[in-house]
């Protein structure tokens, strides 16, 4: 897997899971790993537990007529380690 967090201390270092950021930023749970735990909202997912981290989805917005995550955040369960991300803009493809 890619090093994705070569800005952390070395004392600090824990392997961030790119491969399944690229899913659970969309919403959507990793398919390559079991899903711990989800909560959905009709459609959407709120909460979710996969690889060791918890992802929450505080907010959703319309990008281009499709609801995608605008806020999230994801939790490492066994370090104090916390991602929040605030999309601002999605580009739709066809691919």
């Amino acid at each position: 897997p890619p090093d994705a967090a070569p800005w952390l201390g070395q004392d600090s270092y824990l392997p961030i899971p790119i491969e399944s950021i690229a899913w659970w930023i969309k919403g959507l749970a990793d398919p390559s790993f079991p899903i711990e735990a989800v909560e959905r909202d009709g459609p959407l997912t709120r909460r979710l537990e996969q690889r060791g981290w918890l992802v929450e989805v505080s907010r959703y917005r319309d990008f281009s007529g499709v609801q995608l995550p605008a806020r999230m955040t994801l939790n490492h369960a066994d370090s104090s380690l916390q991602l929040r991300l605030i999309l601002r803009r999605w580009e739709l493809t066809g691919k």
